[in-house]
């Protein structure tokens, strides 16, 4: 699949994220207490683990395993789990990550705002829909009905019906 990647990406037809190498938790790996963030009622262990150092390894080690076989460094990130904080964003910045996606629950809170009706309906596009600009990094969150349409939905649809039900979503159609 390496070498259909490689030619995809020669042609202009993708462009390739990588995600840390290991698939670590980077905001966990940089504070274990940035899980109060997102679950403020969560348990922390008792013992407390803060190694922003190994955060920044773990992405270096990615970029260059992504290098050696791409032969060319990313700009895109798709951090594992989606997981994001102000700290793993301006290390990957520093980096030379130009743009992370994430999931839209992350841009929920932190707007600290529902993003969805009672239906599932996006109450603002505009405030989904948009890149964010932080560190000199851009982020983008992924609306995550289209997203599970997408990978666990269509693909036991027959292929038009599934573009064609896709089309109506983005153009407004629910």
């Amino acid at each position: 699949i390496i070498p259909r990647y490689k030619e995809m990406v020669k042609k202009g037809q993708v462009e390739i994220s990588l995600s840390p190498f290991y698939h670590p938790i980077l905001p966990l790996l940089c504070d274990t207490n940035n899980a109060k963030i997102a679950m403020p009622t969560v348990r922390l262990p008792q013992k407390r683990f803060s190694h922003p150092e190994d955060a920044k390894k773990q992405l270096k080690m990615g970029l260059d395993y992504f290098e050696g076989l791409f032969s060319y460094r990313p700009v895109g990130m798709w951090p594992s789990e989606g997981a994001v904080s102000e700290e793993v964003v301006k290390i990957a910045g520093k980096e030379g990550i130009k743009w992370m996606g994430t999931d839209e629950d992350i841009l929920s809170n932190s707007l600290n705002k529902r993003l969805r009706d009672s239906s599932g309906n996006i109450i603002e596009p505009e405030n989904l829909y948009r890149p964010y600009m932080f560190e000199n990094v851009s982020i983008i969150f992924r609306d995550h009905q289209m997203s599970d349409l997408i990978g666990f939905v269509y693909s036991g649809w027959d292929s038009k019906k599934a573009a064609e039900d896709f089309i109506n979503k983005l153009s407004g159609g629910r």
